[in-house]
């Protein structure tokens, strides 16, 4: 979702819920496998409900795109609520920051 915001320049709010044995970083940061997220114009919300309904597939809508923050509550608590131009620094300098701190100590 974040890197979605960061490519498009459009924020979200986002509402999650965490199975009770599902620890947080694994719900936000997790990459378990058969999961799409789409974006579906207001308009076309009952198409895309029914193409999925169709497909046997499960549907669970999370949020709604638009704004410039990217806003991510998970059971009802606010994890995250920050402008997306904010968010830009941090996810492109990480890496090479780190991997600058591991290159010095070598």
């Amino acid at each position: 979702l974040a890197e979605s915001a960061l490519h498009s320049g459009l924020g979200a709010e986002v509402t999650l819920h965490r199975p009770d044995a599902m620890r947080l970083d694994a719900l936000l940061f997790g990459e378990a496998q058969s999961r799409i997220v789409v974006t579906v114009a207001a308009g076309d919300t009952e198409a895309a409900e029914r193409l999925v309904r169709d497909h046997a597939a499960q549907l669970t809508r999370i949020g709604t795109v638009g704004g410039n923050a990217l806003g991510i509550a998970v059971d009802g608590a606010m994890v995250l609520h920050a402008p997306v131009a904010a968010l830009a620094a941090p996810y492109h300098a990480s890496i090479p920051e780190a991997m600058g701190e591991v290159l010095a100590e070598a």
